[in-house]
């Protein structure tokens, strides 16, 4: 009863965080103002907006003038709703631990999806993301900030010698939550793997013609959330790794 409880506002939330996405990339406000169809412009009703359920009901078309709906909008609610149920079967109801699991994984559902759809990485995901990030962390202040520092330094020095061309704003701002998350010396290896897989995702495009080698980008952002959270999960394997390797 407990997970159905939360995988139901998983959904809400997803729809919600899709609201975010969208109007940020609009440069609109997403705290007031009614819904609406982007296509013919109609206001929705409340039984338009049930997460996941008008989607399927409508057929995946405005009920107003039949325009298709974005898949992201009944993708994100899905995702949160399922990362919402796993994360209630999987940690004590309630408890400060999954709290920031909530929250934490929420924005990174709204980083990925907001960036890898329109290149941007909302502020309010970031901010969402840094408390999510304070709350789970397990290194003290001295880790947490080098790991800032190293994070920072990684990426804005990117930002910087790129002249803003390797490396978004978005992901800047974005760093020190990779740093408070896993401390240091693991934000390094957290960067280390966001890159890499970045890299592997960018050649599999390339050689798949998704995408070329002159005038193309590829969003970062969701790669610092991959790369962050997997650390953060299997930090201790991690450094037990490092350490055979630097005994062998």
């Amino acid at each position: 009863m407990t997970i159905t409880i939360f995988v139901i506002i998983g959904l809400c939330v997803g729809s919600f965080l899709a609201v975010i996405a969208v109007r940020t990339a609009r440069q609109i406000s997403w705290i007031s103002g009614r819904s609406h169809c982007d296509q013919c412009g109609h206001s929705l009703s409340a039984a338009d907006l049930i997460p996941l359920i008008s989607f399927i009901l409508l057929r995946g078309r405005c009920r107003y003038c039949a325009s298709p709906i974005g898949w992201s909008v009944w993708l994100i609610e899905l995702c949160t709703g399922i990362a919402w149920g796993i994360i209630a079967a999987t940690t004590p109801l309630l408890s400060v631990y999954q709290t920031g699991l909530l929250i934490f994984v929420s924005a990174s559902i709204l980083i990925v999806f907001a960036d890898s759809m329109y290149g941007i990485i909302p502020d309010t995901a970031t901010l969402a993301s840094l408390i999510g990030a304070g709350i789970l962390t397990r290194s003290d202040a001295w880790s947490i900030a080098f790991g800032i520092v190293t994070a920072l330094s990684w990426i804005g020095g990117i930002y910087l010698l790129t002249k803003k061309k390797g490396m978004g704003l978005g992901d800047v701002k974005y760093a020190p939550v990779i740093g408070v998350l896993c401390g240091f010396p693991l934000s390094a290896a957290a960067l280390y793997l966001a890159f890499l897989t970045g890299a592997v995702v960018a050649l599999i495009l390339i050689v798949f013609r998704r995408m070329s080698l002159r005038g193309s980008t590829i969003a970062f952002g969701p790669f610092l959330v991959f790369a962050g959270f997997v650390v953060y999960l299997w930090q201790n394997e991690i450094i037990q790794l490092a350490h055979s390797l630097l005994t062998l």
